[in-house]
């Protein structure tokens, strides 16, 4: 009974030093440490984010003509109006937080201006400030000024990520974040983790350049040839920014360009589980759209785009989604408790033949304890493949020999694995991934 006891407490106390080192690396708290924390290390930076004051003045340019500018739209309901009009404004006051003249067109007659400012201030609540300046002719346009609120706990900005000179994807991200502990234990308390939204992390990144620049590095030829009319993307747990399903997206509309190969059709969703990772993606959609607005052919007019609120569940019939060409997962596999609802939310997605990418550095045993799960239901269900890329490796070579002192490959290399679904997944399947689970914690 005492080494019942004793055993209870050495768990309590190694979770409790999880934790502490978690919320410690999150909030940036060790940068006196002399211990490895996430964000000592700046990532690979194969793809790098370009600052809001660094932007090209020509980007800079096309961009603020179209976020200071929305026009209600007729077809579309009061609510479905405020939802872009929201993410107008997020967009607006990432790209200028220190203010920008919003002109608002085709207000319906029926929606004052006090009314209109005053539901989307109750949208935006304390994060964005806004005062009207002209209203004196509502029924054509009413001018606001957008600004960052100075009572803001969390204050944004405009990122840029420069695929190649003619794509470029747009995010709004947190300047700095302030996270209570609540906040971190959200897994816990409300079954969602909220880590995606207090940065990109490098692994998406990571994800993304491979995707769009080595695109021959992964098992997609033979599937452009097989199925060249439509193509599904999907992108799982994608946080504040879902760059790797459109980086796809973009190269594979730019290889039907250059093939005899012809996609009618990209689809590409990308989901999250925590409302505001949700919300996030449609602004950053916002401003990638704007900057694509002058060029009429550019590659991003060919996807369709959709953002949705998906849940991870270990039931078979709870997909809202049709089957998926491709599935994509940046670092998701930290908390071993979802392993379970990951596999099962990813197999069910996919088509059979499909593919998923997981981009994920190994977090002790994460990694190594999702792959064992993926296999657990025999040899028939999935065949994995780990892939290995010179630009990786170049790059954990240059870690180890200039940032050593920083650098930990346990928690900054990230491993590529591909997942291929062998055939349909079944109600038995999804149970002896949570029996796995189980009988493993």
């Amino acid at each position: 009974m005492v080494e019942s006891n004793n055993g209870g407490q050495l768990k309590k106390d190694r979770a409790k030093a999880r934790w502490s080192i978690l919320r410690n690396a999150l909030l940036q708290k060790a940068q006196s440490s002399n211990e490895h924390s996430i964000h000592r290390f700046a990532g690979y930076q194969l793809l790098a984010p370009i600052e809001e004051g660094k932007i090209e003045s020509s980007s800079s340019k096309i961009l603020e003509g179209t976020l200071k500018y929305h026009a209600f739209d007729g077809e579309l309901s009061l609510d479905e109006n405020l939802d872009r009009l929201e993410f107008k404004v997020y967009a607006l006051a990432a790209f200028h937080p220190k203010g920008k003249c919003l002109d608002i067109a085709n207000v319906p007659s029926l929606c004052s201006s006090t009314d209109l400012i005053g539901k989307l201030k109750e949208r935006c609540q304390s994060t964005v400030h806004m005062l009207v300046v002209d209203d004196k002719n509502p029924s054509e346009k009413i001018t606001v000024l957008v600004q960052e609120s100075s009572k803001a706990l969390t204050k944004y900005t405009c990122r840029q990520y420069k695929l190649d000179e003619a794509c470029s994807l747009f995010t709004r991200e947190p300047l700095e974040t302030k996270l209570s502990v609540q906040d971190l234990v959200s897994h816990r308390t409300t079954g969602v983790d909220n880590t995606g939204n207090i940065c990109v992390w490098d692994s998406e990144r990571t994800l993304s350049f491979l995707l769009y620049h080595h695109l021959d590095a992964f098992s997609f030829e033979s599937r452009i040839q097989q199925k060249a009319a439509a193509w599904r993307i999907l992108e799982l747990g994608t946080g504040m920014a879902g760059l790797a399903a459109i980086a796809l997206g973009l190269r594979l509309v730019q290889e039907s360009e250059n093939s005899s190969s012809i996609i009618n059709k990209i689809d590409v969703t990308l989901t999250d589980g925590h409302g505001e990772g949700v919300k996030n993606n449609d602004v950053n959609q916002v401003l990638t759209k704007g900057f694509c607005s002058d060029n009429s052919e550019h590659p991003y007019h060919s996807l369709s785009m959709q953002t949705k609120c998906l849940l991870w569940t270990s039931e078979l019939e709870s997909n809202l989604l049709p089957e998926q060409d491709v599935v994509l997962v940046s670092d998701c596999v930290h908390f071993q408790n979802f392993h379970a609802a990951l596999a099962t939310t990813t197999l069910r997605s996919l088509c059979v033949g499909g593919i998923a990418l997981f981009c994920q550095p190994r977090r002790g045993d994460s990694l190594d304890n999702f792959v064992n799960l993926l296999t657990c239901t025999g040899d028939d269900l999935v065949s994995l493949e780990w892939i290995q890329h010179a630009a990786i490796e170049k790059a954990h070579e240059n870690a180890l020999s200039q940032h050593k002192d920083v650098y930990d490959e346990n928690l900054h290399y990230p491993k590529l694995l591909a997942v291929t679904k062998l055939k349909d997944l079944t109600i038995d399947d999804c149970q002896k991934f949570e029996d796995h689970q189980k009988n493993r914690s």
